[in-house]
C-alpha cells in the first residue's frame, strides 16, 4: 500500500503502523482505535499536499484511492478501510505546514 500511495501526486508522505494503532487523534479517540493492537492490524496515516496546491478535494482523493487500496489488501487476504477526519478537523501541524490527513486501516483475514 505504501508503494502505491507514494506514486499518488497529492500524497506528500505517510506513516505506517504495524501491530498497533496510530497515535491518538480526534477520529481515533471517538472510534476508540487507540485500543486496537495485534500483529494482524495496521494503520497508514496519509498526508496530502495543501489544498491550495491540488485540484481534488481530500474526499475525492480518498474515494479514488478506496478501490485500489482495497484491491491490494484483498490480494494479501486482508481488508482496508479509508477513514477520513471529520470535516473541519486539521492535523496538529503548525498552520503553515497543514495538510489533510486520513488513515487507511488494514486487517488481515
Amino acid at each position: 500500500m505504501g508503494d502505491y500511495l507514494s506514486r499518488v501526486p497529492e500524497v506528500t508522505d505517510y506513516q505506517a503502523y504495524a501491530g498497533t494503532a496510530t497515535p491518538i487523534n480526534f477520529n481515533g479517540l471517538v472510534r476508540q482505535y487507540y485500543l486496537r493492537e495485534g500483529a494482524h492490524l495496521g494503520d497508514i496515516q496519509v498526508n496530502l499536499v495543501d489544498a491550495h496546491h491540488r485540484d481534488r478535494q481530500s474526499h475525492a482523493i480518498a474515494v479514488g484511492l478506496r478501490g485500489p487500496l482495497q484491491d491490494i489488501a484483498r490480494r494479501h487476504n486482508g481488508k482496508a478501510k479509508i477513514v477520513e477526519p471529520p470535516r473541519g478537523r486539521r492535523s496538529s501541524r503548525p498552520w503553515w505546514r497543514r495538510s489533510t490527513a486520513w488513515t487507511t486501516r488494514a486487517r488481515s483475514a
